[in-house]
This record gives structure tokens, C-alpha cells and sequence, in this order.
């Protein structure tokens, strides 16, 4: 029986995409748009999703998180949290 399959592999390990979207996200949030193809872009909005709707809630336990998921970079985080307002 075939399953349902979550998202698309990219021809990567789970640490490699984890990683390949946390980097796009943070482009994304930075810059504001990004350059990369098609399918990841796709794959993208699903992440950028979770990343505003949990930056929706601001208290210190969800910018501890953000932080965790998007390496370290406050500046980012702090871009997160002003778009979801």
C-alpha cells in the first residue's frame, strides 16, 4: 500500500535539509526573498508558516526556541517577530 509521503527529500540526509531550510528561511526573513528553485520554494512556505505563526505568541520561551531552530541569529529572530505583528 503506498503511504503518504510529508515533504520531498532533495537528494539530502535529514540534517542536510534541516539545515538547507534553516539557512532558506533565514535568507528569507533577512533579505526578503530568496533565489533558489521552484520545489524548494514550495517546501519553504510550509516552514516560514510555522516560523511566523509560533512568532505569533512573543514572550521569552518562544524567542528561546526561534532562536534555538534559526542558529543564533537575534537579528533574524528580531525581523520574525516584527513581521508577525
Amino acid at each position: 500500500m503506498k503511504k503518504r509521503i510529508y515533504s520531498k527529500k532533495f537528494q539530502r540526509s535529514t540534517t542536510a535539509r534541516r539545515a538547507m531550510f534553516r539557512s532558506l528561511a533565514r535568507s528569507l526573513f533577512e533579505f526578503g526573498k530568496t533565489k533558489t528553485t521552484l520545489a524548494k520554494a514550495k517546501a519553504l512556505v510550509s516552514h516560514a508558516d510555522k516560523y511566523l505563526s509560533m512568532a505569533k505568541t512573543d514572550d521569552l520561551s518562544t524567542r528561546r526556541r526561534m532562536l534555538a531552530q534559526l542558529t543564533n541569529d537575534r537579528k533574524t529572530v528580531n525581523r520574525v517577530f516584527e513581521i508577525a505583528k
